[in-house]
């Protein structure tokens, strides 16, 4: 579907700068991180969302897709932050 289609180019993109930050500046990486905590985040709301006003807790809203929104971001904070140099 279309909507498949941007998704993964959405995810695309992502890959494609978390490749550049292996060789980028620390300003560059910490607008990556930004960048992806903002879209996975947000991700995480409308999950909660659907939750809450539908009651949608089917494995592909409230199971994996839901925590990998939520820790992911903080994971890669967390990495940002400890190497920090």
């Amino acid at each position: 579907s279309p909507f498949q289609w941007e998704v993964g180019i959405a995810n695309a993109v992502v890959g494609g700068l978390g490749l550049l930050s292996l060789k980028a500046s620390r300003q560059f990486r910490t607008a990556v991180v930004i960048g992806f905590s903002i879209w996975l985040w947000g991700d995480a709301v409308g999950h909660v969302y659907q939750m809450v006003a539908a009651g949608n807790f089917a494995p592909g809203n409230a199971g994996p897709w839901f925590w990998t929104d939520v820790v992911g971001p903080a994971v890669l904070i967390f990495f940002h932050i400890a190497n920090r140099k």
